[in-house]
């Protein structure tokens, strides 16, 4: 089992080339937490429509399209789901090459999030290097 760092402890021996990596995933994040924010201010509105939409529907389902709230907020959002679909594939090349090419498989965030956003298991055999 790794031993799990805190990204305190990992500054504190962490090369100039991975403190200034590990900073790229600062931006990412704003980014990502603006978006899902954007999008949630863009589906409020249909799905309050849909909870009062239910005169609106038979036994079928939505009458036609312009009933149907959840199509309008999936289009609605759209451009949000795009963008947040690009920064999350970003993210995910960050943590892959974390990993990879940086050494950081002992941070704690690193184990955390890399099964979330790559999609599969953390690699058993990535040690995390540093100056020492």
């Amino acid at each position: 089992m790794q031993k799990t760092l805190t990204v305190e402890d990992f500054l504190k021996t962490a090369t100039p080339e991975q403190k200034d990596f590990l900073a790229e995933i600062g931006g990412l994040v704003e980014q990502e937490m603006t978006l899902i924010k954007a999008y949630n201010q863009k589906v409020a509105p249909h799905a309050k429509d849909a909870m009062n939409a239910s005169e609106l529907v038979d036994g079928q389902g939505a009458q036609s399209i312009r009933d149907d709230a959840g199509f309008y907020a999936h289009l609605a959002t759209l451009d949000e789901q795009g963008k947040l679909k690009e920064v999350r594939e970003k993210i995910s090349n960050w943590l892959t090459r974390a990993v990879n090419e940086y050494g950081m498989a002992n941070l704690g965030i690193v184990q955390r999030q890399y099964p979330h956003y790559v999609g599969k298991p953390l690699p058993k055999k990535k040690a995390c290097y540093s100056r020492t």
